[in-house]
């Protein structure tokens, strides 16, 4: 597992009980939109050429000025010029749309 999104107030909470931290709480990331679930990014497969890896973690847990932010008006104005969650989204790649596809209409198979 790469990262886990989560709402910032989690990820807070997380860093106000450092005590039963550990490194995997710098995996743990704050991110929009995250009032009611949460999404984890998985490693890229070593054989799978059309998944890309996502920028390197920053150094250090996260429970510095860079979760302040998430709390902070300038925060806040970025969040209300946000469009709905998931607009602005970058399209899904066809090979990942496939799948979805293959999901939600699975082919009968003769028995």
């Amino acid at each position: 597992m790469d990262r886990i999104f989560v709402h910032p107030a989690i990820k807070r909470a997380l860093c106000q009980d450092r005590g039963r931290a550990g490194p995997w709480l710098q995996r743990v990331r704050p991110w929009w939109g995250h009032h009611d679930h949460f999404h984890v990014r998985l490693r890229c497969p070593t054989d799978n050429v059309d998944c890309k890896e996502p920028q390197p973690l920053p150094a250090g847990e996260g429970c510095d000025a860079s979760l302040d932010w998430w709390f902070s008006e300038d925060a806040r104005a970025t969040a209300a010029k946000r469009g709905p969650p998931g607009e602005g989204a970058p399209p899904m790649p066809d090979s990942c749309e496939s799948i979805l596809d293959e999901e939600a209409n699975p082919k009968t198979k003769a028995p």
